[in-house]
């Protein structure tokens, strides 16, 4: 996988424009767009980035038997907190 920004991402108001930034010291700026149209929902979605990618892999590895530690086998609570931290993520993209 690619190297990315770690997040958490959020979506902040600055001025005119709505930015992603990520929680890092001094916290990058991620994106930047307007507050027209769809563009908050764009934002919101580039935002949840990390999370929908750490969720995904993590559901992806539980399918295939090895957990988030990398040990083969799954717990039921593992997997169930990987599907409840990939719904979380989409309800962040959603802006929920």
């Amino acid at each position: 996988m690619s190297e990315h920004t770690l997040g958490p991402w959020v979506v902040n108001c600055f001025g005119a424009d709505w930015r992603v930034i990520a929680r890092t010291q001094g916290g990058v700026a991620i994106s930047a767009v307007s507050p027209k149209g769809d563009e908050i929902s764009n934002a919101r979605l580039i935002a949840a980035a990390p999370d929908l990618l750490d969720a995904a892999v993590w559901v992806l590895h539980n399918a295939h038997g090895i957990s988030r530690s990398g040990e083969d086998g799954v717990s039921a609570e593992e997997e169930s907190a990987s599907w409840a931290a990939l719904m979380a993520a989409v309800e962040k993209a959603d802006g929920k």
